[in-house]
C-alpha cells in the first residue's frame, strides 16, 4: 500500500543520529571513505521526511563492489530504484534511543556530479536560512500535490534544486 508523502518539521536530533551512523560506518568500512550528511536533516531548520541521508564517497569502482557486500552484511539493503550510473542506493532502519530512524545511504564515486551537487545544495541552504525556509514551504506544497506519487514529488523539486545550484555556483565564483 502506497503512502502519501509527509513533510515534517525539522528534527534537531537527526544530526546526532547521523554522527552515530557515521561512526558505525567508519568502524565497519574503515577510514578510506568520505562520509557526508546530506539531505534535509543536514540543514538546520529545514523540515523534510525525517530521513538521515548519508553520502558515502568511494575512491573507485573496484572498492565499491567490496563495499556493496560489506554494507549488506551490516544491515543495509540495496535498491536499484534510487541509483544511477554514478550512485548506488542503500537503506536501513536503526533504533536510536528507542526511536526507529530511516537511513538512506548514497554510495557514489568521485566522478559523480551528484556528489558535488548534493554538497553544494546543502551548503547553500545552510548559508541561506531564508532559502531553506522557502524550500521547506515548497516541499509541503509539493507533497500535498503529489499525494503518494513519489516520482511526481521528486519531479516538482527538480527545477527548484537546479535554480538553487545555479545560485550556489554563481556565489562560489
Amino acid at each position: 500500500m502506497k503512502q502519501s508523502i509527509v513533510i515534517k518539521p525539522y528534527d534537531s536530533k537527526l544530526p546526532d543520529y547521523y554522527k552515530k551512523e557515521r561512526d558505525f560506518l567508519v568502524k565497519n568500512l574503515g577510514r578510506g571513505f568520505e562520509i557526508q550528511h546530506v539531505g534535509s536533516s543536514a540543514v538546520p531548520g529545514l523540515g523534510g521526511k525525517n530521513i538521515v541521508d548519508i553520502q558515502l564517497l568511494a575512491p573507485n569502482k573496484r572498492i565499491t563492489n567490496k563495499t556493496f557486500k560489506k554494507l549488506e552484511s551490516i544491515g543495509y539493503s540495496y535498491s536499484e530504484k534510487g541509483g544511477d550510473k554514478y550512485r548506488m542506493f542503500f537503506s536501513r532502519e536503526r533504533i536510536f534511543k528507542k526511536r526507529k530512524v530511516r537511513i538512506f545511504l548514497h554510495l557514489m564515486w568521485k566522478t559523480s556530479n551528484n556528489y558535488k551537487n548534493h554538497l553544494m545544495f546543502r551548503d547553500y541552504l545552510r548559508k541561506h536560512p531564508d532559502e531553506a525556509k522557502r524550500y521547506y514551504s515548497l516541499k509541503k506544497m509539493w507533497a500535498k500535490k503529489a499525494g503518494e506519487k513519489r516520482k511526481k514529488y521528486t519531479k516538482m523539486k527538480t527545477d527548484y534544486i537546479k535554480g538553487v545550484l545555479k545560485k550556489a555556483k554563481l556565489e562560489n565564483k
